[in-house]
C-alpha cells in the first residue's frame, strides 16, 4: 500500500476503513490487530431426545430456520421451511459414508472421502516426514 495515498486520508476515515480490514491490511495501514469480539450465541432452539427401538438415543433440534436430526446411524440437516420446494437437506449415513443432498426436486449422492465404495473406512497412510 502506498503510504502517500493513505497519509492523505483524514484519521477518522482511515480508522473506519481499518475497522473492516483483515489483519494484514490493518498492519499495512499502520494499525495493530484488533481484539476479536465473541458474538452472543444464545440461539433459540427446541430440543428433544428420544430412544429409537433397537438403535439407541437420537436427538432432534429445531433452530430458527433449520432442523437437525442426530441419530445413531445418520445425521441430517434441513434448511428452510417445511415446504420441500423451498428447503434443502443434507444427510450423512455413518454406516457407509453416503452423503445426500436434496433441493428443488434435485437429488445428489456421493461418498465421504474417508470411506470406500463398499462402506469400509479408508486406511490413512502415514506421510513421509519432510526435512
Amino acid at each position: 500500500m502506498d503510504p502517500e495515498v493513505w497519509g492523505n486520508l483524514p484519521p477518522d476515515v482511515l480508522e473506519h476503513i481499518a475497522h473492516f480490514a483483515d489483519i494484514e491490511s490493518r498492519r499495512a495501514m499502520g494499525f495493530l490487530p484488533r481484539r476479536l469480539v465473541m458474538p452472543d450465541l444464545d440461539l433459540p432452539c427446541i430440543s428433544q431426545e428420544y430412544v429409537e427401538f433397537n438403535q439407541g438415543i437420537s436427538r432432534w433440534i429445531k433452530l430458527r430456520n433449520a432442523h437437525l436430526y442426530i441419530g445413531p446411524l445418520e445425521i441430517s440437516w434441513v434448511f428452510g421451511t417445511s415446504d420441500f420446494m423451498k428447503s434443502r437437506s443434507y444427510s450423512f449415513r455413518r454406516a457407509d459414508g453416503l452423503v445426500s443432498f436434496y433441493a428443488l426436486l434435485k437429488m445428489e449422492h456421493s461418498r465421504h472421502p474417508d470411506f470406500n465404495e463398499d462402506g469400509s473406512h479408508k486406511k490413512r497412510v502415514a506421510s513421509e516426514s519432510r526435512i
